[in-house]
């Protein structure tokens, strides 16, 4: 090559800026930054820093996709520290080192290697064409991620905090469309799904989409209040109404007059609430605790729940009348295990996020990490994600997230996901073998002949899971269960025969008869 700045990503799209680049002496002995301004102009456009807070003042406005650090011979401390502030400032900023030879065997660059904080490295002098090589590499992430980014978010809806819907796969997409055709329709929407996977996120889309967006979005768990409080929250109460009202209190359904209520766990709604808010939902007033006068509440209700409601009516705990009230129209909301690629697109949004907001840059996700959550069934569903992937950027030592910094709530080898055929058919076979064993008190005969196959084929199964018959034999002995007794003989019954007149009365201490053998 002849100097030539290959962007691996977009075929072109580095002639119409120069992507700017970011260049930095960190050692004291290390020479300044000669030899770098024969790199083609055409393309890189490089941005000399003396200290870190110059380089943050160039990275904030110029936003550089590399950074050109200068070690030297013999890298000090120092230098590691002001790798590690570049890395915090810009956590995706990819960093080259520029060193002489013998710097290669320092402990300052070891140090930088084993954190993670360099991409690249290049000996002095510079090998121009193929530091420019490097450096098209990186524009063509660059431009990688950029797209990503572009495409997650056209397919993303944002939310508060912690909380975002970001996916492709075709369960979620079917949610988006969900929203934006519910959001134009005034009706009650229920929300239906496992805890964790967003159902709250999707009743603020629906509301930001809705002729409700300019007013208020008033959520209230139903399943966190106590029973004796819940009608007060809902309704409100005047000043009298019992023991303790001192003053009058707005409703939560009255406060969310020209917004959007949102009735979260709807399925632990007590019995008796449930009528009065079924009122509502059907004449749109309601009357406060102590009052009999009735208030017009102009809000629209959007209603989650993670429990089959339908199961609820049979079982007496919900109303039939309020569940067709509430489910005019209704967005299932999938689980994190069927949104295949979701789960990658979900932990990079989330690792960029927090590397940023704890100031712990990190670069991705080892392959190993990224196959270890896609097995993953994740049962807290989004909510664990987000929970899993904060403690891998605290954890992590490097730059990348391994599978080691990954850690689940279930128990060992709950993140095993679906094992191979052969290994199913292995474990199931040895687990009825010693159930047939155990069963027949380890006789190999009858264990064989329960289970459909030879004494032969039985003893070559016992060997190779090294099975031993006579400790499934003990231990089925050490159970606790009684033998029956072995059966008595039966002998016919000795009638006494009749005394005769004026003869003794036998002795009841003796037998009636003498059987052969008796003394």
């Amino acid at each position: 090559m002849s100097g030539q700045f290959v962007d691996l990503a977009v075929d072109g799209e580095s002639k119409k800026r120069p992507h700017a680049v970011l260049a930095m002496t960190l050692s004291k002995d290390a020479d300044a930054l000669t030899g770098l301004e024969a790199l083609d102009s055409g393309q890189v456009r490089l941005l000399a820093a003396e200290d870190t807070e110059q380089a943050r003042r160039l990275i904030e406005h110029e936003r550089p996709i590399a950074g050109l650090l200068q070690l030297g011979r013999r890298p000090d401390p120092q230098a590691v520290q002001k790798a590690l502030a570049l890395a915090e400032m810009a956590p995706r900023l990819r960093l080259i080192a520029l060193l002489e030879t013998e710097a290669l065997r320092a402990p300052e660059f070891a140090e930088l290697v084993s954190k993670g904080l360099l991409h690249d490295f290049h000996r002095l002098p510079i090998l121009h064409d193929r530091l420019m090589f490097s450096l098209g590499h990186i524009a063509g992430l660059v431009a990688l991620e950029s797209r990503e980014n572009i495409a997650n978010l056209g397919g993303a809806i944002p939310g508060q905090g912690d909380a975002h819907i970001v996916g492709v796969s075709s369960a979620i997409t079917r949610v988006f469309q969900a929203v934006r055709k519910f959001g134009e329709v005034d009706a009650p929407v229920l929300v239906t799904g496992e805890t964790g996977t967003g159902k709250e996120l999707v009743a603020r889309a629906i509301h930001d989409r809705s002729s409700f967006r300019g007013g208020p979005f008033i959520s209230i768990n139903c399943a966190g209040l106590p029973t004796s409080i819940i009608e007060s929250e809902l309704f409100g109460y005047e000043r009298g109404a019992f023991t303790g009202a001192i003053k009058q209190k707005v409703g939560r359904i009255e406060a969310a007059r020209g917004g959007t209520l949102f009735l979260d766990e709807i399925g632990d709604l007590p019995l008796e609430v449930q009528g009065h808010l079924l009122r509502f939902l059907q004449e749109k007033t309601i009357e406060r605790l102590g009052s009999t006068k009735s208030i017009t509440v102009d809000t629209r209700v959007v209603a989650a729940t993670n429990i089959n409601l339908e199961d609820a009516i049979k079982a007496g705990k919900f109303r039939e009348d309020l569940y067709y009230r509430l489910n005019v129209l209704c967005i299932s909301m999938p689980p994190l295990r069927d949104r295949g690629d979701d789960i990658q697109l979900l932990a990079t949004f989330f690792l960029r996020k927090f590397s940023s907001e704890l100031k712990l840059p990190k670069l991705g996700f080892h392959d190993s990490a990224l196959e270890k959550m896609q097995r993953y069934r994740w049962p807290g569903n989004v909510r664990e994600l987000i929970s899993t992937i904060r403690r891998a950027v605290v954890m992590a030592e490097g730059r990348w997230i391994m599978a080691s910094d990954l850690t689940f709530a279930e128990s060992t080898g709950a993140d095993q996901g679906v094992p191979d055929l052969a290994t199913a058919r292995q474990a199931l076979e040895e687990k009825l073998m010693r159930e047939a064993l155990r069963i027949n008190g380890g006789n190999i005969k009858r264990a064989a002949k329960e289970l459909g196959v030879s004494r032969v084929t039985l003893y070559r199964m016992m060997e190779k899971y090294r099975i031993d018959p006579e400790q499934r034999a003990v231990a089925r002995l050490g159970t606790g269960r009684i033998a029956p007794m072995p059966p008595k003989p039966l002998r016919p019954p000795v009638r006494p025969a009749k005394p005769v007149s004026g003869a003794p009365r036998p002795d009841p201490a003796r037998p009636l008869t003498k059987r052969a053998g008796d003394a």
